[in-house]
């Protein structure tokens, strides 16, 4: 299964508190890729080596990233490998949100970041996508922005939980 983003999310003009802004509708994207994890991950979509048959990452157990990477795992039939330092018991017995998703998506998760292990035959993909290849998505998004708002000066706010956006 290929998963591409080669269509140009939309611009909304929205209002708030008096104040118009553009919102750019990458949640538009796909189901389960939106949004930032979305440019992150959309290099990774076509460009997994063939000898590749898992994926491992790490961070919060909540992450959108972790349930990102299951779903393209998932997608592509991968295994998906990802460690969290600390797991509450609460989500143990009862997996809830990213946790939960992730979990659907066939994800093993492990608590315990000195647990971390990548083989031979997988890819370890950093925290949050937090990596030198979401540059393509993200380069991708800017040049959207430049097609959609030529040379007007506008100011942008991005999410940026990791720095890489």
């Amino acid at each position: 299964m290929s998963i591409t983003f080669n269509t140009p999310t939309p611009l909304q003009k929205c209002r708030f508190r008096g104040i118009d802004f553009l919102l750019k509708r990458d949640d538009l994207l796909h189901p389960d890729f939106s949004g930032n994890k979305a440019r992150k991950i959309d290099f990774f979509l076509n460009n997994i080596p063939p000898e590749i048959k898992a994926i491992v990452s790490f961070g919060s157990i909540q992450s959108n990233a972790m349930y990102s990477l299951s779903a393209f795992a998932a997608s592509y039939n991968l295994g998906f490998r990802y460690y969290a330092n600390h797991i509450p018991k609460l989500l143990k017995e009862h997996p809830e949100g990213n946790m939960d998703l992730a979990l659907r998506k066939g994800a093993e998760i492990i608590e315990g970041y000195e647990k971390l292990f990548v083989g031979e035959s997988e890819l370890l993909i950093k925290e949050g996508l937090a990596c030198e290849e979401a540059y393509f998505g993200i380069k991708k998004l800017a040049l959207e922005l430049i097609d959609s708002l030529g040379n007007k000066d506008y100011q942008i706010f991005l999410p940026s939980g990791t720095g890489t956006t």
